[in-house]
């Protein structure tokens, strides 16, 4: 399995998948943009954007990674509160809000995923994506499920 998305183009030294694991019996969960999983839902932020490699190992890691959670060892519920507040911090002028996830296993060759705590979650993962991975890799579990709330936090736009 190779990772030339890793590779650096400045001269940091970051190994961003030390502790990271090859898995395929773990099933995780992502919040995704519609009602179906689409390639670009597991996108990098260096292949969404116009970014450059950072200036820490940790932010040229950040741009390489996809945030996913672990449901099989954490609370899938208390998961999607921590999405809906997330969204309500971001979304502060919607007073509707509605997002899709997807739970998924990964296939052999996909990539490797690493444990990383975030904002008090344990449940987070970053999913380092191999050369070839493709979402057809994605072991999916069901539908993606949508999710529709009032945002408690909305604010009226300032004047």
């Amino acid at each position: 399995m190779e990772f030339k998305n890793l590779k650096l183009t400045n001269s940091h030294v970051c190994d961003c998948m030390s502790g990271a694991i090859n898995t395929n019996s773990e099933m995780f969960i992502r919040r995704i943009g519609a009602k179906k999983v689409k390639a670009g839902d597991f996108k990098v932020k260096i292949e969404r954007e116009d970014t450059v490699d950072g200036d820490t190992c940790d932010e040229f890691c950040s741009q390489r990674e996809i945030s996913i959670n672990n449901i099989e060892r954490y609370d899938k519920d208390e998961i999607i509160e921590s999405y809906k507040i997330e969204l309500m911090k971001q979304k502060k002028y919607a007073p509707n809000i509605e997002f899709f996830y997807s739970e998924f296993c990964f296939s052999d060759g996909s990539g490797r995923v690493k444990h990383t705590p975030q904002h008090g979650h344990e449940s987070h993962h970053d999913f380092y994506k191999s050369d070839t991975f493709d979402i057809s890799m994605l072991q999916i579990n069901g539908d993606p499920v949508r999710v529709a709330f009032v945002n408690t936090l909305v604010q009226e736009p300032s004047k």
